[in-house]
């Protein structure tokens, strides 16, 4: 006569299109070759990118996003005596596909992904000489293929999605698409850079998706009619970090018939059930707070009262609880879903 409720976290279980904004920050080393007595030094130099994008999810599960934007790349020489800085600015276009796994917690998901994409680059030419030090900085008209394989967490709160990744990106091009040639009377040096850098992504999402509508429930006139004057007595609470959960019902002992809804926010998520040994399985959406889960009896079977063994679990968390509804009170189970403001 008992019967097990597993609580587990899931995934949605529909495509939703997001609006998304990346911004990244990376760093990146160009070497230099030297020949003459004063050498000229290279450090390592900043990257930043800004690219937004229409991104696809699927259950938290996948997304696929479309993009682009621009990278702004930062250069630094030194010799003794002369500093020589410039910045390069090149568009890019992206595709990137993530996968999700879930891990609860302060970081909901560990995603990692690959995009593919093209940087594009024009020519120009730029000239500097300064007290016997000359520099001329050229970018080359170029559209090398890129991959930016990337690892990161991932963790939504209502119709938001943060991500930070830590990503490298790989230019399919042995040719540079920007090179230096810096001299002064006492040196000469050349460098070169293909576009290669490692980056650290802060990704913002932002679901398109209209508010959902309420709509009647059709089972609620299924329920007992004096349920709502039961005793409630309150057997179990648990702290949730995701709002989508998935609850298992099933006998594990002898089967004598008894029947049970299952309410969520006096919402019927389960009516007038006939518990089996086979799992019942029940997707719900928690609202931000305190939900209440109630086990209704429609009757006590062959022995009273109508009794429920509940296990949630939740990541590394597990917690037994044991339910007893009867027609004159109704088990329930505090669910507090945590967000923040």
């Amino acid at each position: 006569m008992l019967c097990f409720l597993t609580i587990t976290t899931i995934g949605q279980a529909r495509l939703k299109l997001a609006a998304s904004g990346r911004l990244t920050f990376g760093a990146f080393y160009n070497s230099i070759e030297n020949t003459g007595e004063e050498k000229w030094r290279s450090s390592i130099a900043p990257v930043i990118t800004l690219e937004p994008s229409i991104k696809l999810r699927w259950k938290n599960s996948f997304s696929l996003s479309f993009g682009g934007g621009f990278n702004l790349y930062n250069y630094e020489f030194s010799t003794p005596g002369y500093n020589y800085v410039v910045s390069y600015i090149g568009l890019k276009t992206e595709s990137i596909l993530n996968k999700y796994f879930y891990l609860g917690g302060t970081f909901e998901y560990i995603t990692i992904g690959c995009g593919v994409g093209y940087t594009f680059h024009s020519n120009n030419q730029l000239q500097k000489q300064e007290g016997g030090y000359h520099v001329l900085t050229d970018s080359h008209k170029s559209r090398p293929l890129f991959i930016s394989p990337q690892i990161g967490t991932y963790k939504r709160y209502e119709r938001f999605g943060y991500s930070l990744m830590l990503q490298f990106t790989y230019m399919y091009s042995d040719d540079p698409f920007i090179t230096f040639d810096l001299s002064s009377t006492n040196s000469e040096a050349t460098s070169s850079h293909l576009g290669n850098y490692l980056g650290l992504n802060l990704i913002v999402d932002y679901d398109l998706r209209k508010k959902e509508k309420s709509t009647p429930n059709q089972w609620e006139k299924d329920l007992p009619d004096d349920h709502l004057a039961r005793e409630l007595k309150q057997q179990g609470k648990m702290d949730c970090r995701s709002r989508l959960i998935t609850i298992k019902v099933w006998d594990f002992g002898i089967i004598d018939n008894d029947t049970i809804s299952f309410t969520l926010n006096d919402r019927v998520i389960l009516s007038n059930y006939k518990i089996t040994h086979n799992k019942k399985k029940i997707k719900i959406k928690l609202e931000p707070g305190e939900n209440i889960l109630k086990m209704v009896a429609h009757n006590e079977g062959s022995v009273k009262p109508n009794s429920a063994a509940l296990e949630i679990r939740l990541v590394l968390r597990k917690k037994d609880i044991t339910l007893n509804s009867t027609m004159k009170s109704t088990a329930i189970i505090n669910l507090n879903y945590l967000y923040k403001e």
